[in-house]
């Protein structure tokens, strides 16, 4: 098979993660973190520190505590998005996002939070040149996926920080796509006050049920779920301080542990070679497809890691099935979660054809994945 669906979900990863994942579980070493002193107990509060420490690094943070780990990028958007606003508040957000971001920010929206949407060109890309006009008084933050998950263009968001800073606004970051595909370090320039949202399973190379808020903002939480902290127990809520604040109850931490080996695996090999490698396999992809008749893409020749198209006027899910039925490729078709990208484009009925790459790819696949394309009728 011809694994083409990375934006979804790394289905090839380092085999020192499924390696580090058993040996967490089998080792009978790791016991429930915080809960207690022996040594079992201690070992996993260690290795869960050991992977901030490990991401903290990778993305240039230098306090590992302001990592918060949770379930996936879903839920880090809405733990951010319900502790931090309120009826009066306004958003700007854009037309790009995913469900994630969008659906959350809706739920905040029926509580009397207003929103506004960022447009986007004809090349994909987010027309952050109009921001001024959507500024508000009361205007909050900035909620903004760092690259869409539909087109894979990416946001300018050095452009975006420096508007932020200017206009004191907070930003929420939906790197949900860009983590482990593009170099992002938070200790290279200014920044305004930031929440950077990430998940494990995608390009990050870690289990599924792994994700993490990083928080470089300052900002006062409030609670959203609440339970056992096994500390503060005389307490009535959780605490409030980074991590504490967003990890209730028993965090996942034997894929935790395994989300370290995977990101650290990126960093060995050098976000920048692996980012080089994904950019080179796009472009051949992009312009080896780009002029068959028929093709109509949505991606640009700036994107990353993703190539999205439509052929002809057939649904985007029965040329998926095609794909995989000719060739094995194993690619995404439908709305991809992103129903305002879709209205916008006009793709709303016929969806688009995604294909997204990873390090693990290989150009003996792009090159496969051309010629197969080549031959839809």
């Amino acid at each position: 098979m011809i694994y083409l669906d990375n934006s979804s979900t790394s289905l090839i990863k380092p085999d020192v993660v499924a390696k580090t994942l058993y040996e967490a579980l089998a080792s009978k070493k790791f016991s429930n973190p915080s809960r207690g002193f022996y040594d079992e107990a201690i070992n996993s509060s260690q290795a869960v520190y050991d992977t901030r420490e490990i991401i903290a690094d990778f993305f240039g943070i230098e306090d590992p505590l302001n990592i918060a780990f949770t379930a996936n990028i879903t839920t880090s958007l809405n733990l951010i998005l319900s502790s931090l606003f309120k009826k009066g508040d306004h958003i700007i957000t854009s037309l790009t996002e995913h469900n994630s971001v969008l659906r959350p920010l809706y739920q905040l929206e029926d509580r009397g939070v207003e929103l506004s949407f960022i447009d986007i060109d004809d090349n994909f890309n987010l027309k952050l040149e109009e921001l001024d006009k959507y500024l508000r008084e009361n205007t909050k933050a900035i909620v903004i996926t760092a690259e869409s998950n539909v087109s894979g263009a990416m946001t300018d968001l050095d452009y975006l920080y420096d508007f932020a800073i200017d206009h004191d606004l907070l930003v929420i970051i939906d790197g949900a796509q860009a983590a482990g595909t593009v170099k992002i370090k938070f200790n290279e320039r200014k920044y305004p006050r930031i929440i950077f949202c990430i998940t494990g399973h995608k390009a990050l190379f870690g289990p599924s049920g792994t994700g993490a808020i990083i928080d470089l903002s300052g900002e006062k939480f409030k609670n959203v779920f609440t339970g056992g902290s096994g500390v503060n127990s005389f307490d009535r809520f959780n605490p409030v301080d980074m991590p504490d604040v967003f990890e209730y109850g028993t965090i996942n931490f034997h894929s935790i542990i395994a989300l370290g080996a995977g990101v650290k695996f990126i960093d060995e090999v050098g976000i920048d070679e692996v980012s080089e490698k994904i950019h080179c396999l796009r472009k051949k992809l992009y312009y080896g497809i780009r002029d068959i008749p028929g093709i109509k893409l949505y991606s640009n020749e700036k994107n990353t890691s993703i190539v999205s198209f439509n052929y002809k006027d057939y649904a985007s899910s029965e040329i998926s099935e095609k794909l995989y039925k000719m060739s094995k490729i194993a690619s995404r078709g439908g709305i991809h979660c992103a129903p305002l990208f879709h209205e916008r484009v006009g793709t709303k009925n016929q969806g688009i054809v995604r294909l997204s790459l990873s390090y693990f790819n290989n150009e003996d696949e792009i090159d496969k994945t051309i010629e197969t394309i080549k031959k839809l009728k």
